[in-house]
C-alpha cells in the first residue's frame, strides 16, 4: 500500500523466477534486501564482497558454530538474490555473474578452511596449525574452477597437501579429518538451508581414493594413471583455499600434464567415446521429446569438450592456453593466435553464451535445463557441424 511501484516490481521479479519467490518464502529476512533491489544497478565490486566477509567473520568469532553457518548462509543468500535480480533485468550479464557467484563461492570455502582449521586447533588439540596453512590446499574443479558458476550450482573439491618435508603417514589421517571438517561446514544444514553440496568425485581413483591426496602422489596419478576425461576436467581446476606456495605447486603440475605432447588422432577418438558415453548414460538419453542443453549432443558439454580438445593439443606448443581455465577463455586464448584461430571460433562463443544464459533462466525459473525438442535447431547443428569436420581432419 505504501509503496506500488516497489510492490510491482517485486511481482515482476516473482513472475520471471519462482526461485526468488521460494527464497524470499523459506527466509523472510530477504525482504529487506528486496526492498533495496531498485536501487541496485551493479553487483558489488568483489574485494568489497570479500571485505564484507571479513567484517562478518570478525563479528561471529566467540559464537556457536550453528550461529556462525547460519550467518554465512544468511551472507550467501542475500549476495545471490541481488545477483538473481539484476541477471533478470540484464543488468548483470553471464560472464560476470559467473565470475561474482564463483567469488562468493571462494570466499565461503576459505572461511570454512578457516572456521574448520579453528574447531581443530581448540577440540583436538591439532599440532599442525602452521602445516596447514602453509601445504594444504582446496583445489577447485567443475564450474568453480572455471569461474562459471551459476544458481544451485555444487561444489566439486580435491583436497591435497605437500608431503615433501613431513611423510604422508605422519599426517595423512590428520589431514582427512581436516578436510572432512570442510565438507561438513560447507554441507551441513542449518535454519536457512546448507552453503553448497560438495562433490569429491574427481579426486584421484575416484569415490575409492582418499579423500586427501599429497602432490607427489596426485602428479603420478596424472601423469601414469589418469584418463583423458580426467585432464579434459584438470583444464578447470585452481586452489581456491591455501597459502602461494601451494597455488604455485599444484599449477606447475596442472601445467606438465596439460601441455603433454599428445597424438591429435588418438586424443580426439578418446574424447569421442567420452562424448558418447556421456550421452547414452545421461537421463536425456530416453527424452525423445526436449533437448537438454547440457548433455544432448550439441549442447554445452560438445562446445566445452571443443576448448578442451584446443588446450590438450596445442598447449605444448603455445603455453599461454595454459592460463584458460574456463571455455571462453581456450577461445580468447585461441583467437589471438591467427595460426590456431578456427573460423567457426566466434559462433560458438555465441552460441555457449546463449546456451549459459538459457541455463541460468531456467534454474532461476525453477525449471530443468532443456526446451523442447526443436529448440536451438541451427545452433546445435553448428555445433554438431565443427565435430564432423574434426572427425574428418583426423580420423580420416
Amino acid at each position: 500500500n505504501e509503496n506500488s511501484v516497489v510492490f510491482d516490481y517485486l511481482l515482476s521479479l516473482f513472475q520471471r523466477s519462482e526461485w526468488m519467490l521460494d527464497n524470499l518464502i523459506q527466509h523472510p529476512f530477504l525482504l529487506d534486501e528486496l526492498l533495496q533491489l531498485q536501487h541496485h544497478r551493479e553487483l558489488p565490486a568483489l574485494e568489497k564482497l570479500w571485505d564484507e566477509l571479513h567484517q562478518l567473520s570478525l563479528r561471529m568469532d566467540g559464537h556457536d558454530l550453528e550461529t556462525r553457518l547460519e550467518e554465512l548462509r544468511v551472507f550467501k543468500c542475500t549476495h545471490e538474490l541481488r545477483a538473481a535480480a539484476l541477471y533478470l533485468d540484464k543488468h548483470v550479464n553471464t560472464s560476470d555473474l559467473g565470475d561474482f557467484l564463483s567469488a562468493l563461492a571462494q570466499a565461503l570455502v576459505q572461511e570454512a578452511f578457516r572456521m574448520a582449521l579453528d574447531e581443530c586447533v581448540e577440540k583436538e588439540n591439532f599440532a599442525l596449525q602452521d602445516y596447514i596453512q602453509q601445504k594444504f590446499a582446496v583445489v577447485a574443479y567443475g564450474k568453480l574452477g572455471s569461474r562459471e558458476l551459476g544458481f544451485g550450482s555444487d561444489l566439486d573439491l580435491v583436497f591435497v597437501f605437500d608431503d615433501t618435508e613431513v611423510p604422508v603417514e605422519d599426517v595423512g589421517r590428520l589431514l582427512t579429518r581436516f578436510a572432512q571438517k570442510i565438507i561438513h561446514l560447507l554441507s551441513a544444514r542449518t535454519y536457512s538451508g546448507i552453503l553448497y553440496e560438495v562433490d569429491i568425485r574427481l579426486r584421484p581413483s575416484g569415490s575409492s581414493g582418499s579423500i586427501v591426496s599429497s602432490l607427489k602422489s596426485f602428479r603420478k596419478y596424472q601423469e601414469e594413471s589418469a584418463w583423458t576425461w580426467e585432464h579434459q576436467a584438470l583444464m578447470k581446476a585452481r586452489v581456491v583455499a591455501g597459502s602461494d606456495h601451494m597455488l604455485d605447486a599444484f599449477a606447475s603440475i596442472r601445467a606438465d600434464v596439460l601441455s603433454k605432447k599428445r597424438e591429435l588422432s588418438t586424443l580426439l577418438q578418446e574424447m569421442l567415446d567420452m562424448q558418447k558415453r556421456l550421452q547414452d548414460n545421461s537421463p536425456a538419453a530416453q527424452d525423445v521429446v526436449n533437448f537438454h542443453l547440457k548433455s544432448d549432443q550439441g549442447g554445452i558439454v560438445d562446445i566445452e569438450f571443443l576448448a578442451q580438445f584446443l588446450m590438450l593439443s596445442q598447449a605444448h606448443a603455445h603455453p599461454e592456453l595454459l592460463k584458460a581455465h574456463a571455455t571462453l577463455e581456450v577461445f580468447n586464448y585461441v583467437e589471438a593466435l591467427p595460426e590456431l584461430k578456427p573460423d567457426w571460433l566466434p559462433r560458438l562463443r555465441e552460441i555457449y553464451f546463449k546456451f549459459r544464459r538459457q541455463i541460468n533462466e531456467l534454474k532461476l525459473a525453477y525449471q530443468k535445463a532443456m526446451l523442447p525438442r526443436e529448440g536451438f535447431q541451427q545452433e546445435r547443428e553448428e555445433v554438431d557441424a565443427v565435430w564432423k569436420s574434426l572427425r574428418e581432419n583426423y580420423l580420416a
